[in-house]
């Protein structure tokens, strides 16, 4: 199936197909946010309004997905793939938008042969692309071009700026305020985070564990930006590889 290239996008032909499958079912999102910021319902029908909104987008991307790449299976959830060839699809920040904030991502990752090849996170409000295909580096797209990803090089603490996305908030604020004292900010989509990283706009996300299928296309594209990742259960801990001691050991 061909999609139209809103973006000039220039990588391998299943790359360019797999962001335009996305843009394809996303597009037209940045209306509904509208439309649901000016909504004045009840709690149920904004509910309503957001789940109805997700299914049909997830509905498409799935639909999009199997016409173009029968072959390949999708998986949507935790389930283990039983084959080495599969595309993951993850949809991050519906509560975001359920309260009409636009911090949200759709990401995709097609994994072959037991590797992850390509790595795409849709931020569907701000019309942008993030994507890398392994060894190549990581790019951001909109429809007025291309951009090389480069995460940020500031090292000295009182510079650095965290985001958080974890359980126990308290316990990680207070971890970073006595050992780093930096600054820190939360926004509910641990995947836009790790894009704010990717692009330079923070220094490190913390992040309590993920299913892997959720979050590796989006730690993909941190490594190829050149950023460092370190697993220290139970959280994950995305840095710009300045400050690579880091860790919240109390």
């Amino acid at each position: 199936m061909d999609f139209n290239l809103r973006f000039p996008l220039v990588g391998s032909p299943k790359h360019n197909q797999l962001c335009s499958i996305l843009d394809n079912a996303c597009w037209g999102l940045k209306r509904e946010l509208t439309e649901l910021q000016n909504l004045q319902s009840s709690k149920s029908s904004l509910k309503d309004f957001s789940t109805k909104t997700w299914k049909r987008i997830a509905y498409k991307i799935k639909r999009n997905i199997a016409e173009s790449y029968p072959e390949i299976e999708l998986i949507t959830s935790n389930k283990a793939p039983s084959s080495g060839d599969y595309i993951v699809v993850n949809i991050q920040g519906i509560d975001n938008f359920e309260h009409a904030l636009s911090n949200i991502s759709v990401s995709l990752g097609l994994v072959q042969e037991g590797e992850l090849n390509i790595a795409i996170v849709l931020d569907p409000i701000e019309e942008i692309i993030f994507s890398a295909e392994k060894g190549e580096g990581a790019n951001r797209w909109t429809v007025d071009g291309k951009s090389k990803l480069r995460i940020s090089q500031r090292t000295e603490c009182e510079e650095l700026l965290f985001s958080l996305h974890v359980e126990d908030v308290p316990t990680a604020c207070k971890l970073i305020k006595q050992k780093y004292h930096t600054k820190f900010r939360m926004s509910g989509n641990p995947i836009y985070d790790l894009m704010l990283l990717a692009s330079g706009k923070i220094d490190s996300a913390i992040i309590q564990e993920m299913p892997k299928f959720q979050i590796s296309p989006a730690l993909l594209i941190v490594k190829e930006a050149v950023g460092g990742i370190i697993y220290n259960s139970p959280f994950i801990i995305a840095t710009n590889d300045k400050h690579s001691c880091l860790n919240l050991d109390t």
